[in-house]
């Protein structure tokens, strides 16, 4: 089996790709380096049983199916309402851009507030470049805080999908600072991370979830709430359709190149969906004062939290 083994990882990577491009793949292979792999009951079974269904992911799929009915229904109406309105888009795009300063305005003054708290860490970390648990929690949270800056600017010029990827990067330092803070000193996840590696961000969900639920007796669905976030910001980041398709504006039937789209979603979503991962760094940052023995900034926080 040893050699059955070593014959297969030496193969060509384009052989390799084939014997995994389709049902049937692993018949291509030549038996005398399949035998040992994998039975053919078990074979058998992974073609013959479908995959459990990813609730969230079908949730994504009929979302997106409903927009794309919703386009091709407007059009004509759309039309119509141009014809007697041809100064609508434009009209809009600004009503939108005036709410949104109004939101950013507000924004920067809830950053300027947490700031401070950021700052205070700088102390904890005599060298910037030590592994410590602190400075990871220093390095992560001044990421957060600069991304939220970069945000409010993009959400000035509706570009409203750059946001959306700003924010899954917010999440995940702020999963990796309560991971890191959960696992304490030794986290063998810190070392890794300082190493170099990407840790999965369902490492931090699941430990946030432990942390929130070990208390109690009626569990919240922690990790499966921030896996639907999470898994709904990624697909801006990989280009998914799903996302794309909100980049359209409506009125041209073209791409938002005039991001009339852009300050729409910007000010309806995007930029409340921000708010909300403020809400969490001043938890998180909480967390980590109560960690340091704090109480005292841990209560201003919970003032700063109060008053969102």
């Amino acid at each position: 089996m040893v050699s059955d083994r070593r014959n297969v990882e030496q193969r060509p990577l384009k052989s390799y790709a084939c014997a995994h491009s389709g049902r049937g793949a692993f018949n291509r292979l030549p038996h005398s380096r399949y035998n040992g792999i994998m039975s053919r009951r078990s074979r058998r079974r992974i073609y013959e049983t479908p995959p459990p269904a990813d609730p969230i992911r079908e949730e994504l799929r009929a979302l997106t199916k409903a927009r794309i009915r919703q386009l091709i229904a407007q059009k004509e109406q759309i039309k119509e309402c141009l014809a007697l309105d041809p100064d609508l888009p434009l009209r809009q795009r600004e009503l939108d851009r005036r709410a949104l300063l109004t939101q950013i305005l507000e924004m920067q003054g809830l950053i300027h507030a947490v700031t401070p708290y950021v700052q205070r860490l700088r102390p904890l970390v005599p060298e910037i470049t030590e592994p410590t648990l602190h400075a990871a929690c220093y390095l992560l949270l001044c990421q957060a805080l600069q991304s939220f800056q970069a945000i409010l600017l993009l959400a000035a010029e509706g570009f409203h999908y750059q946001m959306s990827e700003l924010l899954r990067g917010i999440r995940e330092a702020l999963d990796l600072v309560v991971l890191f803070l959960c696992e304490e000193q030794q986290s063998p996840n810190l070392k890794k991370w300082f190493d170099g590696e990407i840790i999965s961000n369902q490492l931090g969900r699941e430990a946030l979830d432990q942390f929130i639920n070990e208390v109690r007796t009626d569990p919240l669905p922690v990790k499966e709430r921030k896996a639907g976030i999470y898994g709904a910001l990624s697909k801006f980041n990989h280009m998914s359709y799903a996302a794309l398709i909100d980049s359209i504006d409506v009125f041209e039937r073209d791409f938002d190149t005039r991001r009339v789209a852009g300050f729409y979603r910007a000010n309806m979503g995007t930029l409340p969906s921000t708010k909300g991962e403020i809400r969490a760094m001043i938890v998180t940052m909480k967390q980590l004062y109560l960690s340091l023995g704090d109480n005292t900034a841990a209560k201003e926080l919970d003032i700063i939290f109060t008053s969102l």
